[in-house]
C-alpha cells in the first residue's frame, strides 16, 4: 500500500493539476473578454474576434459572426494579451494597396476611364495588425512555395529580432505582445480588407 501511495505522489508531482486560484484567475479573465465582446455586440460596428484555443478568427457584428478564418500556425511572444477590446491603430505591409492617381487634363478626350477601386485581390497577404497597448499580430500566409520562402524570412527574423525585442520591453517594464498567426492566402486578404483602423479586437488566450 504504501508503495501505491508513494507511486501516486511521484505521478503527480510529474504532471501538476492546475490549482484552485489559476483556475478561478481564468476564469476572471474570460468572463471580462466575455463581458467586453458583449459591450462590442451592442453596437453595430464590425469587429474582430481571436480564438487561439479554439485557432480560428471570427468577424463578428452585433454578436453575430459574419466570417470565419482558420489558424494553421500560432506563436506568441512576450506577455499575454491584455484583458480586454483593443482598437487597430495601423495596418502596417511591405507594399500597401493602392488606387492609380489620376490627375486633370492627364487623360485625353477619347480615352476610356475605368474607375480604379481596390478589390479582394488587391489586398496583401502578408502583412502586421498594430493594435494599442504595443500588441502586434503578424499575419502570414500558409500555403505555397512562395509563402513557404517567406515564412523561412519571417522565422529568421523570430530567432534573431523578437528575442531581442522582447527583452528590452521586458526590462523596461513595459508591456509588448508579438502574435505570428498562419492564414491561408484568401483568408489573410479578406481579413485586411474587412479589419479597418479604429476597430476593435478581442484575443481569447490558449
Amino acid at each position: 500500500m504504501l508503495i501505491k501511495i508513494l507511486l501516486l505522489i511521484s505521478i503527480l508531482t510529474l504532471f501538476p493539476f492546475p490549482t484552485f486560484g489559476e483556475n478561478r484567475a481564468s476564469f476572471a479573465k474570460e468572463n471580462g473578454l466575455l463581458r467586453e465582446e458583449w459591450s462590442l455586440a451592442q453596437k453595430s460596428n464590425l469587429y474582430v474576434v481571436v480564438q487561439l484555443k479554439e485557432k480560428i478568427i471570427q468577424i463578428k457584428a452585433k454578436g453575430i459572426i459574419l466570417r470565419e478564418f482558420p489558424l494553421h500556425h500560432i506563436d506568441l511572444w512576450g506577455n499575454n494579451v491584455p484583458d480586454k477590446a483593443l482598437a487597430l491603430v495601423k495596418k502596417s505591409a511591405l507594399v500597401k494597396p493602392s488606387r492609380k492617381t489620376v490627375r486633370p487634363g492627364d487623360m485625353k478626350e477619347s480615352e476610356d476611364f475605368t474607375l480604379d477601386v481596390l478589390e479582394l485581390d488587391d489586398m496583401p497577404i502578408r502583412y502586421t495588425l498594430v493594435l494599442d497597448n504595443r500588441v502586434f499580430i503578424s499575419i502570414r500566409p500558409s500555403e505555397g512555395v512562395t509563402s513557404k520562402f517567406g515564412n523561412t524570412l519571417s522565422s529568421l527574423e523570430d530567432f534573431l529580432v523578437r528575442p531581442a525585442v522582447t527583452f528590452w520591453y521586458a526590462v523596461r517594464g513595459k508591456q509588448y505582445t508579438a502574435l505570428d498567426l498562419g492564414l491561408e492566402k484568401q483568408d489573410a486578404k479578406a481579413l485586411y480588407w474587412s479589419f479597418s483602423e479604429g476597430a476593435k479586437c478581442i484575443v481569447y488566450p490558449q
